[in-house]
């Protein structure tokens, strides 16, 4: 795969947000993980529910501004550094085992956040991402106005996937 076929799959994934488009670059295996976590396993169909059955809906505008260098590593990844915004304009907003958040049309910007994407012939087949304070779906909970249980390790354990990673 050349550098510009690299480069034009990730401007897919990252640029358009269509779920059309992101269905024909993700691999049907596509996987995706927290680096140092418990390394939990989101599979395609996790992400696209995460991305087009909650975030997009409730953030009509939602965006990740990405860049990378599209150098490969040793291990065929290539470093993307995204970082998340929008306005809560469209339905409440919700993660799996927190309340709704009701569209207040809040604007937010998490912070930066790296992720290494593997693409193998021209399909995205896995994302590690590196946890940044702030960033990610509770990370845009908080930043929407919503609250965090007292003890996340007990909310995580009673459903998992409320820390799911967004690339």
């Amino acid at each position: 795969m050349t550098r510009d076929n690299r480069r034009q799959v990730l401007s897919d994934l990252y640029g358009k947000l269509d779920r059309e488009v992101a269905c024909s670059v993700l691999a049907d295996d596509f996987f995706m993980h927290e680096a140092g976590r418990d390394e939990k396993i989101y599979g395609r169909d996790d992400f696209m529910s995460m991305v087009y059955g909650s975030v997009l809906p409730a953030i009509p505008d939602f965006q990740w501004c990405a860049a990378t260098t599209n150098e490969l590593d040793r291990d065929g990844f290539v470093v993307v550094t995204v970082q998340a915004r929008g306005h809560h304009t469209g339905v409440p907003f919700s993660l799996p085992g927190l309340p709704a958040i009701e569209p207040s049309g809040r604007h937010f910007s998490l912070p930066e956040q790296a992720l290494m994407v593997r693409v193998v012939d021209g399909l995205v087949k896995e994302i590690k991402v590196f946890p940044v304070r702030g960033a990610g779906p509770l990370g845009m909970y908080v930043a929407l106005g919503g609250e965090l249980p007292l003890d996340p390790a007990k909310a995580l354990a009673q459903d998992p996937s409320v820390s799911m990673p967004l690339p």
